[in-house]
């Protein structure tokens, strides 16, 4: 049983936060062992089995509450430890995304602990080898070195804008002073990242979300090539999972008879895999970028109408589209993507201003003299 849930567990770990969802309304795991005051009293493979659950519903908060109480019974449980980072990780980056960076620093270095405390320092060949929990926990530091690296930067930024309204040198040389050091633990904790992630990709049946950080790391070094082998292996992975999703799915249909069990299957493989949609999309965007920047304007276009036909959407991929359009010479095309882009937008921002900058000037490459005030069809 173990086995299958550590599966359950692991399967979850990959997806990125997505908040607290129906979890409040989960029960705990196959157990009925309440005292009469209603207090619950489980052993530790009953709290692992909620604390997947409440993990994989997005809850990673009451994630942590139910590995911590399992971890007091069986302190040495690799599986419920690996869990317990993966959850801190999780805490950390929501605390990030609310803007909450000493909480988030805080909940990472935890994360940080746990997993170092997992890994020995060693990989085996393959990442299909069962019940070896060296690997899982070496990409969760690395994943969780790459977060921290993050931190940092936005310290950084923070620091940026405060400078702009400090006047007094001393003060000002304070500051830059406190962001440099900033700067070299973002570099120190993106290095011993990258090594990692180095490391984990030479195993045979890599993890997609090692391929994902790599090419993301490679591509902030500025090594574009290198950026691009791994965004194109992660999207081979990408391609091939639909298919594993939709077995998944018509598999949670046919095994959960309890209709409130099955529905929460499902919607736990909805989420992941709109994640794992999302992931893919910045893939294709990034390969376009890097395509753009090579001047190879057919295969970016290629890519981002790969991206928006993934999420539709996403309505700012019609920008560069209509920039590709616009170097390849079409500029009726490019008026129709940059149209729609004007007119899904719903504040004119400087994104829409620049839209219409763009709009402007393919009218005149085009011949137009005069628009009469309406948008491109």
């Amino acid at each position: 049983m173990r086995s299958k849930l550590l599966f359950v567990l692991f399967a979850g770990l990959l997806v990125c936060a997505c908040g607290s969802s129906e979890s409040g309304n989960l029960e705990y795991a196959d157990v009925d062992q309440k005292d009469p005051s209603g207090k619950f009293h489980g052993d530790a493979d009953d709290y692992f089995a909620n604390a997947q659950k409440y993990y994989g519903a997005g809850d990673y908060h009451r994630a942590l509450d139910q590995f911590g109480k399992q971890l007091k019974i069986a302190p040495d449980d690799r599986p419920g430890q690996l869990g317990q980072a993966f959850s801190h990780y999780q805490v950390g980056l929501g605390l990030a995304q609310r803007g909450r960076l000493l909480d988030a620093a805080e909940s990472m270095k935890r994360a940080e602990s746990g997993f170092t405390k997992i890994w020995n320092g060693k990989l085996v060949k393959d990442t299909t080898i069962e019940d070896d929990f060296n690997w899982k926990s070496c990409m969760g530091l690395a994943m969780t070195e790459r977060a921290i690296a993050a931190l940092e930067k936005k310290k950084i930024d923070m620091i940026d804008r405060r400078l702009n309204g400090i006047s007094d040198q001393g003060k000002s040389a304070k500051a830059r002073t406190q962001q440099k050091r900033h700067e070299e633990q973002r570099m120190h904790y993106l290095r011993r990242s990258f090594e990692k992630f180095q490391r984990l990709s030479q195993m045979q049946n890599t993890a997609p979300e090692v391929l994902l950080n790599l090419g993301d790391i490679q591509l902030i070094r500025g090594n574009e090539s290198a950026a691009e082998r791994a965004y194109l292996d992660y999207l081979a992975i990408a391609r091939h999972s639909v298919e594993v999703w939709n077995k998944r799915r018509q598999e949670a249909i046919e095994t959960y008879k309890s209709k409130n069990e099955r529905n929460r299957v499902l919607a736990i493989m909805k989420r992941k895999e709109e994640s794992a949609t999302k992931k893919t999309v910045d893939v294709l965007v990034h390969l376009a970028e890097i395509k753009f920047s090579r001047q190879n304007w057919g295969d970016s276009l290629s890519y981002l109408k790969d991206a928006i036909g993934l999420d539709p959407e996403r309505q700012s991929l019609n920008v560069p589209i209509a920039e590709c359009y616009d170097k390849l010479g079409d500029y009726d095309q490019a008026l129709v993507h940059i149209g729609r882009y004007i007119q899904a937008s719903p504040s004119f921002d400087k994104d829409t201003q620049r839209a219409f900058q763009l709009r402007s000037e393919l009218l005149k490459k085009r011949g137009d003299t005069s628009t009469n005030g309406r948008l491109s069809k």
